[in-house]
């Protein structure tokens, strides 16, 4: 299960390179796990984001409310 957690974790980080838009409850459904479950993800990729800030060029995953997408 831990294997899966991380694999989607790095699909996610991936997926945001790559410019697309992350919704938290469309990946939910799409892994089939809760919004919650998600939320903790983009959370772990924010923190790395933030602590390896020269490595990623200030890269940043930031929500926008007005859309609804990371």
């Amino acid at each position: 299960m831990e294997n899966n957690k991380n694999d989607r974790v790095l699909e996610i980080f991936m997926r945001s390179l790559r410019g697309e838009f992350i919704s938290i409850k469309s990946l939910a459904k799409e892994y089939e796990v809760s919004t919650k479950s998600i939320s903790r993800d983009i959370s772990k990729i924010q923190n790395f984001l933030a602590e390896h800030r020269e490595l990623m060029q200030n890269a940043e995953l930031t929500y926008s409310y007005k859309d609804k997408f990371y």
